[in-house]
């Protein structure tokens, strides 16, 4: 047999498609990579490819304005999504986290994988929407007296919090709720004591407990703004008149806080511009925010998506 006959053969005869190329199998039915390809292009194809294309574009925009996360703020912001969702929607429970993506048909490492692969372009247009914001001094304005009120007073407080979870078992997070909350209580009014007594905010922290997210912190210092943490702590605030005194403990919604007061001054606007400037900077942006840089990458760019 010469050689083109042989070659003409092996290209007319079938070949099993590697089984690599699977990519989903329900019974009979096999979904291969390039069958998948193809639908997606028929489909969904701009929108998919217009998706893959800006996010590369949101990244190198975001490198040039000097804007880009680094690897370790990703895996950062990462771990502090998925933290926050388990306390949120699992109180603090991560084996039902994982359990849950199963239930879902998700590996949970694949799941993950995803998830940190989509963080860096949205860092990058989160970036970069809050640096296009412009602000008027009517919205300067509006901020500082949400913050300092009519009377224009700065207030800085110490903030210990005593959650009603913290040393909780995370198989079983609810608990006996009632004792929780009380022993949360005497952890929070022993401490408003010792801080009586002069002891400073670290020494009260848990020394060898990892510190890791908002459901174990037990402190923090804090610029007070009007409505930080509810309307409870706004009273107690309020009848708290000079440098270090501290208020009882404070019943909220998952624990105690107690508060000692570090300074109480005033402050004028153009005193507060900076800061103000800094703060609204930032704000969550908004979904139009966040449209207007995607669009002003995509125009500066030129994108062309070419399909069938």
């Amino acid at each position: 047999m010469n050689a083109w006959l042989f070659m003409t053969l092996l290209c007319l005869c079938p070949h099993p498609a590697p089984e690599d190329d699977i990519i989903a199998r329900a019974g009979p039915i096999e979904v291969r990579q390039p069958e998948f390809a193809a639908w997606l292009v028929d489909r969904v194809g701009y929108s998919h490819a217009e998706e893959f294309l800006m996010e590369r574009l949101l990244v190198l925009a975001a490198e040039e304005q000097g804007l880009a996360p680094s690897a370790a703020e990703v895996e950062a912001a990462f771990q502090a999504e998925r933290n926050q969702r388990i306390i949120d929607t699992f109180r603090g429970d991560e084996k039902a986290y994982m359990d849950h993506l199963i239930s879902q048909g998700q590996s949970p490492e694949a799941h993950d994988a995803r998830r940190r692969s989509q963080l860096e372009p949205e860092m990058c247009l989160d970036r970069m929407a809050r640096k296009l914001r412009v602000f008027t001094d009517d919205m300067l304005r509006d901020r500082y007296k949400a913050i300092y009120g009519d009377l224009g007073e700065s207030v800085a407080v110490e903030v210990l919090f005593f959650s009603l979870y913290h040393g909780v078992d995370p198989a079983n997070p609810r608990g006996d709720v009632n004792a929780q909350s009380e022993r949360a209580k005497d952890r929070a009014t022993q401490a408003a004591a010792d801080l009586r007594a002069g002891r400073l905010l670290p020494e009260l922290l848990p020394g060898s407990d990892p510190i890791t997210n908002a459901f174990v912190v037990d402190g923090f210092i804090s610029q007070w703004h009007k409505n930080l943490l509810g309307a409870e702590s706004e009273l107690a605030l309020a009848s708290l008149d000079s440098a270090g005194e501290v208020s009882p403990p404070v019943r909220v919604w998952d624990g105690y806080l107690v508060l000692r007061l570090v300074k109480r001054e005033e402050i004028n606007f153009e005193q507060a511009r900076e800061e103000l400037v800094e703060l609204m900077r930032q704000d969550k942006p908004g979904a139009d925010e966040l449209g207007t840089a995607r669009t002003a990458v995509r125009e500066r760019y030129n994108v062309e998506i070419l399909l069938r």
